[in-house]
């Protein structure tokens, strides 16, 4: 099936999904992910404020970290991090679940009774995406900009006066806002590319390990196109002539 025919389907059932199915998928988009964001995240944060602190330090700048790594957290790290966490694993476990349902026939059965296989199966997983993604992405900025603080006074002996004043002065609403209209974006990607190759996967074992390893490849490009399109949209478009 085409990818038009498959969201022309998926449109058809946009405004009566299961609930209770909406959340067992954002369950493994979300609960599960979110260990491993937070990992990443801390480790992001940490880095952000080693490396801006080096790079500030050789032309005395330092009491600027606070402000570049709010920049960086709520514009491009935290929601790209959220994205990548939850594509790389809720969205291949979606992917596989998916794949597997229709190489065991579940997805022939659904269609033999009546059931429309895409009300059950794929409009759960967009919209759980999202759901799920903006507010990991709202985690993900803030875990990037406490563990930056920690590192930066800590470690570096910075001033928490000085980051928490940059923080409060060059934080924004529309900022994290637009992270979170980012994070709409990137769920949306990873619903309708894990739903979408797991309904094509072949059959088999090795069939849905190549279809999960093509959905996260998948996944990845276009969350880093739609980010570079969203950033040009957000950010860009004044500058350009």
């Amino acid at each position: 099936m085409s990818l038009i025919g498959f969201l022309k389907r998926w449109l058809k059932i946009l405004t009566t999904p299961p609930t209770e199915i909406i959340v067992e998928d954002m369950y493994y988009l979300g609960v599960l992910s979110l260990p491993v964001l937070l990992i990443v995240a801390a480790f992001a944060g940490m880095t952000s404020a080693i490396e801006f602190y080096d790079t500030f330090n050789k032309i005395g700048g330092t009491y600027t970290v606070g402000i570049f790594i709010t920049y960086a957290a709520l514009r491009e790290l935290g929601p790209v991090l959220a994205g990548a966490v939850v594509a790389g694993k809720g969205g291949a476990m979606l992917t596989s679940m998916i794949a597997y349902m229709k190489d065991s026939g579940q997805i022939r059965a659904l269609e033999s009774l009546g059931v429309n296989p895409y009300f059950y199966v794929v409009g759960p997983a967009i919209w759980a995406g999202i759901i799920v993604t903006p507010l990991m992405v709202v985690i993900s900025d803030f875990t990037i900009i406490a563990t930056s603080l920690i590192t930066y006074v800590f470690q570096l002996h910075g001033s928490t006066g000085t980051f928490y004043k940059n923080f409060i002065d060059y934080s924004s609403i529309t900022d994290l806002f637009n992270g979170v209209i980012k994070g709409v974006f990137f769920g949306l990607i990873i619903g309708i590319i894990s739903s979408y190759t797991g309904l094509n996967a072949e059959e088999g074992p090795e069939g849905i390990g190549n279809a999960t390893r093509r959905a996260i490849v998948y996944i990845i490009i276009w969350i880093l196109i739609a980010n570079v399109t969203l950033s040009l949209i957000f950010y860009g478009s004044m500058y350009i002539r």
